[in-house]
């Protein structure tokens, strides 16, 4: 696959609708310690809990920082996997009115579980496949005058230029703001005192294309 074959339309005047904030609730559910000992453990004897409650308070903090507004149970994720950074930054700078975005990417074509994903992906239009390596969200935020993109590459080997393409009337400044969640490996995993994958802040010069490192996620502000 050559660097340039992904490409990106996004026309802030095609707006599809305010996202609800409902979308941005979450889950959890017992995983090793994730309830008794990680939300809930009233003998913690580190000040770490609500004594009228039990609760975790360092815990609590973490689902504050996602600006989630329902919390369900069961189903959830631990808050120091490499998984949550991706989550934090879509909950919360995601939030505005979703713009319509046609990605064009090379896909995956191999073996999937369930299998009824491969069988699905043979008779699916290019622009629609599930299995697209690059895949995008939009959306426009009015009050900072900013449009949003979320970009994630699947891709666990290979890396993209992408060039994204906006409509007659959209500006975008000469520096873009960049949170990137990467590892060189993909198999770099968190652990409580030792988190090797969080988010990364940067600016970059806008010339047209956005890099998007293989296995990554990311967050820019245009």
């Amino acid at each position: 696959m050559s660097a340039l074959e992904a490409t990106i339309h996004i026309d802030p005047a095609r707006v599809v609708d305010e996202v609800d904030p409902r979308i941005y609730s979450g889950f959890t559910e017992h995983m090793g310690r994730c309830i008794y000992g990680g939300l809930y453990e009233p003998e913690n004897q580190h000040g770490l809990i609500d004594p009228k409650t039990g609760f975790r308070l360092d815990t609590l903090e973490a689902l504050r920082d996602l600006k989630i507004p329902v919390v369900r149970y069961p189903g959830g994720i631990d808050a120091v996997a490499t998984t949550y950074y991706p989550l934090q930054l879509f909950s919360t700078l995601m939030r505005g009115a979703a713009l319509n975005v046609h990605v064009s990417s090379p896909f995956y074509d191999g073996v999937t579980v369930p299998k009824f994903v491969q069988d699905l992906e043979k008779h699916t239009p290019e622009g629609s496949k599930l299995t697209k390596y690059v895949d995008v969200s939009a959306v426009l935020v009015q009050e900072e005058k900013e449009i949003r993109v979320a970009l994630v590459n699947r891709d666990a080997e290979q890396s993209f230029k992408v060039p994204i393409k906006f409509g007659p009337d959209a500006q975008v400044s000469d520096l873009v703001t960049v949170h990137e969640v990467w590892s060189e490996d993909i198999k770099t995993s968190n652990t409580f005192g030792d988190e090797k994958v969080k988010t990364v802040v940067k600016e970059v010069k806008w010339e047209g294309e956005f890099e998007l490192k293989k296995h990554s996620f990311q967050d820019a502000f245009l």
